[in-house]
């Protein structure tokens, strides 16, 4: 979709959701009433305040829409309220509905992860759809996602899905799985299975400190340990030669 300053443009192809964001536009303006035609223009006199205030919002809502259009989607605005405005890009837009439904529901069967697609975005991808099939009127419930999820993996899923089948339907949860499918990316992930053993090995191969940098508990000199200390005192027990090895 095309987007300008933040704001999708109508296209022929992305009516209903262009139309959710338009509204909140006019709710943000405080213009909503007059552009969907909830308030019609008073009739209490031309310079009344009421026709006045009802004069700008409608001028600041048309303005609104023709800014968040294609140039080709221009031919459908030319009425002077932004109400009419409104209903005739519903009437033309709606009027297609089942060519675009069908369009929308092949493409939603027939998704497919690219590759090198992280598992987040074909997620949201698939949920895109979904809701636009929704805003269409199509029903579309949590199965048919997991299912377009699942199906449109690479073969490198194929195990992962074959093990996911097997899981009680009670718990097949359209939650559950995104999270399944997110762990999964990051096994995978050369990153992730690499992690624990870097960790490790950092700890195991941590310097010892040099014993001219060591200070000795019993005298406070530097260069030997408390258990070589020349003047070691007494007592010194088992735990000041466990802690020295420590260092």
């Amino acid at each position: 979709m095309t987007e300008a300053k933040g704001m999708t443009k109508l296209t022929n192809e992305n009516y209903e959701i262009w139309r959710i964001l338009m509204e909140a536009v006019f709710v943000r303006k405080n213009v909503r009433d007059v552009a969907v035609g909830t308030i019609p223009r008073p009739s209490t006199g031309p310079n009344s305040k009421a026709v006045r205030d009802w004069d700008r919002q409608n001028a600041e809502a048309r303005a609104e829409m023709i800014l968040a259009v294609e140039v080709d989607q221009l031919a459908h605005m030319t009425a002077g309220t932004a109400h009419e405005i409104w209903e005739e890009l519903e009437h033309v837009h709606r009027s297609r509905g089942f060519a675009t439904k069908m369009a929308l529901r092949r493409k939603f069967m027939s998704m497919r992860m690219d590759d090198n697609q992280k598992m987040a975005c074909w997620i949201g991808d698939v949920r895109s759809i979904a809701f636009r099939l929704k805003q269409a009127g199509i029903a579309v419930d949590d199965e048919d996602i997991i299912l377009v999820l699942t199906m449109g993996l690479p073969d490198t899923y194929d195990t992962f899905v074959v093990a996911l089948d097997s899981t009680n339907a009670a718990a097949l949860t359209l939650d559950y799985v995104i999270g399944r499918l997110l762990n999964e990316e990051s096994r995978k992930s050369p990153t992730g299975s690499r992690e624990g053993a870097f960790r490790a090995s950092v700890q195991h191969t941590r310097p010892r400190r040099p014993v001219t940098e060591v200070t000795c508990f019993n005298c406070e000199k530097k260069g030997h340990y408390q258990s070589n200390c020349p003047d070691k005192k007494e007592g010194a027990g088992v735990a000041a030669a466990d802690f020295d090895a420590a260092w």
